[in-house]
């Protein structure tokens, strides 16, 4: 097979793909297409958890795209996309829906060439967005015999950040060629396990007065809401588990209030960063860990430092440190923090708030230290709101509601077994 692909010059494939475009045949020629859409539609109709919804919506993607190959007009065939005076770029085809939607298809039926598909495919869409500023989504359809690795993962990457992509394994020729869509780009396993306790790194911002009346108080809820909303955004984008947190405290006895705004991700190096989660010990396959831990051993054998005593807490304590640089701690939570205070402008209402910020490296740590200063009694709360996210929601969006932060102690334990559960499952 690798012979006749190496035998097929991309003009044949160009020429076929031609033809079925000004014919209005290219989705019919998709052999696996309507596949697909049954899978997607037995998707839709039962409850799913957060890796099927991720597949589920890459599916409805792809074939959103699919849908607009229907009396497709072509415009152009290795014609430049870049403006006068500039390095021509060449496009294989440029396609038009009757919408008004661009499609870019790029062929390859040559292994080498096709490590360059999709760098090829984003300077296409960045040359004419330079042009046509106000363009949609710009679809792109990959067709190759053969989909090797950097090929892969790039078009798994454009998939998995939301973008239309039809891939396409080619087939046939050298006359006539065959279609089907390339499955595997869409595979979404489930979560790995972590335990909440140990792994779910938080941050805070409190903003807090004394001022009697609504006005401070007022101003901090309408900065409050901004975060938020910008903190959920952003754990959306990046496809996070965990929490976005809020509370309202009054003091029952003065005119002191606080609103409170905590954000808890995923640390990645949550095993090697917190000491307490050590006892879980079945660790799965982890190329990068691998690599890191390569790493540290190579220096520990540099440093040419004797065999450490079992006993010699010390040395054992300077070498775990000494491991950990190679697995930083994650700042993700307050890193979100950071970027939607900045958001919202809150170093403008320094005159007349108050703001307190803090974080840790686990949930568990932080809530053992801070709780008696987060709440003060119970009957002093008001608007508590917790949206899950992630693998977080398949738990929490049917089985937890938020009436006191003191429930965030108690949801996390029954989460943890629920990871637990899940990871049982998972393995049969």
């Amino acid at each position: 097979m690798g012979e006749l692909v190496a035998s097929i010059p991309e003009a044949a494939l160009q020429r076929w793909m031609v033809r079925l475009a000004q014919k209005g045949d290219l989705v019919s020629s998709i052999g696996n297409l309507t596949a697909v859409k049954l899978e997607a539609t037995e998707l839709r109709a039962r409850p799913l958890r957060h890796h099927e919804s991720r597949r589920l919506g890459w599916l409805q993607n792809t074939l959103r795209a699919c849908n607009t190959l229907y009396d497709v007009k072509l415009l152009a065939d290795n014609r430049s996309v870049t403006p006068p005076g500039s390095p021509q770029l060449r496009p294989d085809l440029i396609l038009c829906s009757p919408m008004g939607d661009y499609i870019l298809v790029e062929l390859k039926t040559a292994a080498a060439a096709e490590r360059q598909t999709v760098q090829e495919l984003l300077a296409y869409s960045a040359a004419m967005r330079a042009q046509a500023p106000f363009l949609g989504d710009i679809i792109y359809v990959i067709a190759a015999f053969q989909w090797d690795p950097l090929l892969y993962f790039a078009a798994q990457e454009l998939i998995q950040h939301g973008q239309l992509v039809v891939p396409l394994r080619v087939a046939g020729g050298p006359d006539e060629f065959s279609l089907s869509l390339v499955m595997d780009l869409f595979t979404s396993p489930a979560p790995p396990y972590y335990d909440p306790w140990h792994a779910l790194s938080p941050a805070r911002i409190r903003l807090y007065g004394h001022q009697p009346g609504q006005r401070g108080h007022d101003h901090a809820g309408v900065l409050i809401r901004g975060m938020k909303a910008y903190a959920t955004s952003e754990m959306r984008r990046l496809e996070q588990s965990g929490f976005v947190l809020s509370w309202l405290w009054r003091d029952q006895h003065s005119t002191e209030w606080a609103y409170n705004l905590m954000v808890l991700t995923v640390n990645q190096n949550w095993r090697e960063v917190d000491p307490g989660s050590r006892c879980n010990n079945e660790l799965p396959p982890d190329t990068l860990r691998d690599l890191k831990l390569k790493w540290a051993n190579e220096e520990e054998k540099q440093s040419g430092s004797a065999p450490i005593a079992p006993d010699d807490f010390f040395a054992i304590a300077a070498l775990e440190a000494q491991r950990e640089e190679y697995f930083p701690e994650s700042n993700l939570s307050w890193d979100i923090l950071t970027r939607a205070a900045n958001q919202v402008g809150l170093t403008s209402w320094r005159r007349t708030l108050e703001v307190d910020r803090d974080s840790d490296i686990s949930v568990q740590r932080y809530l053992q230290a801070h709780s008696p200063q987060l709440i003060d009694g119970t009957e002093s709360l008001s608007r508590v709101s917790l949206v899950p996210f992630g693998d977080a929601a398949d738990y929490c969006c049917h089985n937890w509601r938020a009436h006191t932060v003191y429930d965030l102690m108690e949801m996390l334990d029954a989460f943890s077994k629920y990871k637990l559960n899940m990871r049982r499952q998972d393995a049969l």
